[in-house]
């Protein structure tokens, strides 16, 4: 079995107008939410083996904040693809991988994550990837050159919002 955590980047600064769609930052609650994020998937004893990740600033930034939360010592893989890159990019980058890693997770952008959650698994939940959500899915392929177009199941999709309002209660 292999595990495909699929996490879209934290809440984005519009602030600075002279900025490229790149070059932008995470805002102050984007700060808070990529670690609490990484909190929740600690709990939950979901932590990567790999993270691939955009180069974009607030991708990076969202990768940066969510490790130092847990002090997350494995592979970090960049890919500046990522960026305007398609799901057969993420997919191939996947297939990629060393089958040492037994879960990867995959930080990103919409709609293309939306897109390869909808390839993977053929599940579609409205609106399934607010800034910061991750998706679980699992695999019953035993090496990463075997994933596929539905050769996923998708188990489960933690959106902050909806977790911090189950933390305050």
């Amino acid at each position: 079995m292999k595990k495909i955590l699929v996490m879209r980047h934290a809440k984005s600064d519009w602030a600075n107008s002279d900025l490229t769609d790149y070059d932008r930052p995470l805002n102050k609650r984007g700060r808070k939410t990529a670690p609490f994020m990484a909190k929740i998937l600690l709990e939950k004893n979901q932590i990567p083996d790999v993270i691939l990740s955009s180069t974009a600033e607030r991708a990076k930034q969202t990768v940066q904040f969510f490790t130092n939360a847990i002090d997350y010592k494995n592979k970090i893989m960049w890919d500046k693809n990522f960026y305007f890159g398609y799901v057969n990019d993420i997919i191939a980058k996947i297939q990629g991988l060393s089958d040492d890693y037994e879960s990867v997770m995959v930080v990103g952008h919409n709609p293309t994550l939306e897109s390869l959650i909808a390839t993977l698994s053929e599940d579609i939940v409205y609106p399934i990837m607010p800034t910061a959500a991750i998706a679980y899915l699992l695999s019953d392929i035993e090496t990463w050159n075997k994933l596929r177009t539905r050769s996923a199941k998708l188990e489960w999709v933690l959106k902050p919002k909806e977790l911090k309002n189950l933390r305050s209660i």
